[in-house]
C-alpha cells in the first residue's frame, strides 16, 4: 500500500503485478484492498492498481459533498501520476460507475471496461439497502452487526447454511469487522453520491469495448437492469455467473477468468 498526493487530497493505492495496466475501482465503502480478491488472480499477468476511494482507507476528501464525475477524476488523476498513459478499467458496483464515468472523462486512455454487477443508475431496492446500512450506524449499531443483518441482501441465499458455520467458527465475524472500510461520513457521501448517477447523463456511445459481469441471483443490480448499458456500448460482451451481487467474493477465480478472457481473447 502506498500513498499519493493528488490535486483533492492524499489517497491510497497499491500496485501489483508486471504488464498491461489495469485499474481496479472498490465498491460501495470498501477499500483498495477488496480488490485483492480480483488482483490475486491477475498479477501474474497485469499491473494492477487499486484505489481508496474518498471516504474509505486512508483517502478522506470528504470535507464537502463530491460526485461520481469527482471520483472518476480522482481514477484518472492517479493513473497520469503513476504515468500510466493507457489501460483497462474495471469497477464492481459503485465502482462501476465510476468506471462508466471515466470512460466519459478520458476515453482516449482506456482500453477496455470491466463492470462488474454494474447498472444504469441505483434502483431504488439498492437506494434502500445504503439507507438502512446508514440509519442503522448513525443508531449506534456496531459496523459488524449490520453486516451481518443485511448480509442476505447481498449473498447467495444457497449459502446461508456455510454463512451461519462461519459465523459460528468466528469466521464471519472477522469479515464482518471490515464490511465498511471508511468512515460513516464517507460512506454518506459515497452514497449521495451514487443517488446522482445516472448513465444516461453519459455520452450516448462509446467504443471502448465493455464487458459486463452479473450475477444470476443479484437483487441490489439485477441483470435485466445490466443489460441496459448494451445500448450505451458499441462492443458490448456479457458474462452470467451463478451468483449473487458479492459475485467477486462467492465466485473470484471465475470473474478472473473471464476478465482474462475479455483482455486476451483465445485466438480462433
Amino acid at each position: 500500500m502506498a500513498e499519493i498526493q493528488l490535486s483533492s487530497g492524499t489517497f491510497g493505492y497499491e500496485k501489483r503485478g508486471e504488464g498491461p495496466a489495469i485499474l481496479c475501482i472498490p465498491g460501495l465503502g470498501r477499500d483498495f484492498s477488496s480488490a485483492r480478491r480480483l488482483t490475486d488472480h491477475l498479477i501474474d499477468q497485469f499491473t494492477c492498481v487499486s484505489i481508496d476511494s474518498r471516504g474509505t482507507g486512508v483517502t478522506q476528501a470528504v470535507d464537502e459533498p463530491f460526485t461520481i464525475g469527482d471520483m472518476a477524476k480522482d481514477c484518472v488523476e492517479l493513473m497520469e501520476a503513476l504515468k500510466i498513459p493507457k489501460y483497462s478499467i474495471a469497477g464492481l458496483s459503485l465502482g462501476s460507475a465510476i468506471a462508466q464515468t471515466a470512460l466519459d472523462i478520458a476515453p482516449e486512455h482506456i482500453e477496455k471496461a470491466i463492470l462488474i454487477t454494474p447498472f444504469p443508475k441505483p434502483t431504488a431496492f439498492s437506494e434502500y439497502a445504503s439507507l438502512q446500512s446508514i440509519n442503522l450506524l448513525k443508531a449506534g449499531v456496531p459496523e459488524a452487526i449490520v453486516y451481518k443483518a443485511l448480509a442476505f441482501l447481498f449473498r447467495d441465499p444457497r449459502k446461508f447454511e456455510e454463512d451461519m458455520a462461519k459465523e459460528k467458527s468466528g469466521a464471519f465475524e472477522e469479515k464482518a469487522k471490515t464490511a465498511n472500510q471508511g468512515t460513516l461520513v464517507g460512506l454518506e457521501r459515497q452514497c449521495a453520491a451514487l443517488r446522482g448517477f445516472d448513465v444516461k447523463k453519459l455520452e450516448k456511445r462509446s467504443d471502448v469495448p465493455a464487458l459486463v459481469i452479473a450475477g444470476a441471483l443479484d437483487i441490489i443490480c439485477p441483470i435485466d437492469k445490466a443489460l441496459e448499458l448494451k445500448e450505451r456500448y458499441q462492443n458490448f460482451s456479457l458474462e452470467v455467473l451463478d451468483a449473487s451481487h458479492s459475485v467477486l467474493s462467492e465466485e473470484p477465480e471465475l470473474v478472473a477468468l473471464a476478465v482474462k478472457k475479455f483482455l486476451y481473447p483465445p485466438e480462433e
